[in-house]
């Protein structure tokens, strides 16, 4: 029988390939810059993802909010939830 810690951690790394996949796939089909940043909460390990190999990027918070490209930089958990919802639903939409 699996535990439940190793079946917790099975999935965040399945999860975390997944979103690591999805930036990569965001940057080259998409032709956008990505950077991600991940924090384990338990073990406060970091693990990030640049799509270019510059020492300017990511930019800090404050050249995002100078260059007037990000209205709000604060993006909670509320506001992905809205996202996720309004998502599910348009996709349920399609088919």
């Amino acid at each position: 029988m699996v535990s439940i810690s190793k079946r917790k951690s099975e999935r965040l790394n399945r999860r975390k390939t997944t979103l690591l996949n999805k930036a990569y796939e965001l940057s080259e089909f998409c032709e956008v810059d990505v950077a991600l940043i991940l924090r384990i909460r338990k073990t406060g390990r970091y693990i990030t993802y640049k799509s270019i190999d510059l020492e300017s990027w990511p930019p800090s918070k404050d050249q995002i909010v100078i260059s007037g490209s990000l209205s709000d930089w604060n993006y909670t958990k509320k506001a992905a939830a809205n996202f996720l919802s309004a998502s599910s639903k348009l996709a349920s939409k399609r088919y």
